[in-house]
């Protein structure tokens, strides 16, 4: 495959999209673009000087005009932000000649089967596999990186499980789980490796992690650092699981985030990634210190 220099990215804005846009522009070797529905908010979150092009993403023709001229789609948005557009958007790279699609599927590994029967996954999964049959077509290429849980990031959104403000933790499973998890950093890294190894990384389902713990550990940490017993609460992945398909059993979709819990902690949810590609793409694990450093920066 011909080097990959012109790149647009969707969801710039989002929890991962400005880590991977600085990373791709840091690293000096893309031309990049940000497509987004709204420019003017977006050109105010945005750095300065970034290209930026807006589109309707449920026209085709829209999409595909603003993907003329560029080698590589990246999505970055969340699977329920694209919601039902991810095919519209692989369409209309395949009308513009987009050499490279890199699915939004950062996260979880869908690869476990147990994973990739749970709700929550299967619009992204219909997603990915509808690039795998344009890619066996010859009509497009498609990279995939799962990477775990956001790490920084769901420390300090309270999404792993710790409050810092109020010394509280919520252990999934008794804390015991080991899961794997990736910096935001990290996953920038990623992204421009894939980027730039684009035969060494075509039609592949990519697994990365910056490390890997348990809430245990995390929890060890914080008590050291903060010289406090925190305050605990248990919750089983599997009663959550049970929970959420009794709710969509009734029509109610309004708590089917809680299987990714389920998916980064439950016992044969591939939530611990046994192989990895971090060689193969370049990139460097924490080590105990930098798990430290980690945790320190979100108190």
């Amino acid at each position: 495959m011909s080097a990959i220099k012109n790149i647009i990215v969707i969801g710039a804005t989002g929890n991962l999209g400005p880590s991977v846009l600085k990373a791709l522009q840091e690293s000096g070797q893309f031309n990049i673009t940000v497509l987004t529905r709204d420019y003017a908010k977006t050109k105010s979150i945005l750095p300065p000087n970034t290209q930026i092009i807006t589109a309707d993403y449920n026209s085709i023709d829209s999409l595909t005009a603003a993907f003329k001229g560029q080698d590589a789609v990246v999505a970055t948005s969340s699977y329920s932000t694209l919601a039902n557009q991810q095919e519209i958007i692989v369409d209309a790279a395949i009308n513009a000649g987009v050499k490279r699609f890199i699915a939004s599927e950062f996260g979880s590994n869908m690869m476990a089967k147990k994973s990739a029967d749970l709700v929550v996954f299967t619009r992204r999964i219909a997603a990915r596999e509808y690039l795998e049959k344009k890619a066996a077509e010859g009509k497009i290429s498609w990279t995939a990186i799962a990477c775990g849980a956001f790490f920084g990031w769901g420390l300090n959104t309270g999404f792993l499980g710790f409050n810092s403000d109020q010394r509280k933790v919520t252990l999934y499973d008794g804390g015991k789980s080991r899961f794997s998890a990736s910096t935001l950093p990290t996953i920038g890294a990623a992204v421009v490796s894939v980027l730039s190894h684009p035969k060494e990384t075509e039609n592949k389902y990519l697994l990365i992690h910056s490390l890997v713990t348990t809430q245990l550990e995390m929890l060890a940490l914080y008590e050291k650092f903060t010289g406090t017993k925190w305050e605990v609460e248990y919750k089983e992945t599997a009663e959550l699981e049970k929970g959420v398909n009794e709710d969509i059993a009734k029509g109610d979709y309004s708590t089917v985030g809680g299987l990714i819990y389920r998916a980064a902690f439950g016992e044969g949810y591939g939530g611990e990634f046994l192989e990895d590609s971090n060689e193969l793409l370049g990139i460097p694990k924490l080590d105990k210190k930098g798990l430290e450093d980690v945790i320190k920066g979100t108190l």
